[in-house]
């Protein structure tokens, strides 16, 4: 029984701190503005804590002078340890099994 409750809470803790996930946003052109939900972020290559929420949709805005202007999603995975850890402990944690993946890269057109 003690190794059974030990087991739940190293998996429990590793399903919580997975809620979120480090995201880079890259271009074939660095130095370009990122903006996230209408909100200034930074010029690329920029990184950002994001949340793995399932009803949270993260739309970038990516420009730059001289550039074709790049409205977006960032795309989404399904996150492993959210989502073995809702089917076998407490299924909430699904709600955190699908957020954007840690890699976004976007190619800029010239004008």
């Amino acid at each position: 029984m003690k190794y059974l409750a030990i087991t739940v809470s190293v998996f429990l803790a590793l399903a919580l701190s997975g809620c979120a996930t480090m995201v880079t946003i890259e271009t074939n052109v660095p130095g370009a503005s990122v903006r996230m939900n209408n909100q200034v972020i930074s010029t690329t290559p920029v990184s950002k804590e994001m949340t793995n929420a399932i009803w949270e949709t993260q739309n970038v805005v990516i420009q730059k002078d001289g550039y074709k202007v790049i409205r977006a999603p960032l795309q989404k995975e399904i996150k492993a340890v959210p989502a073995v850890a809702g089917f076998f402990l407490l299924w909430p944690l699904w709600l955190w099994a699908y957020g954007p993946m840690p890699e976004q890269v976007f190619d800029l057109e010239a004008q």
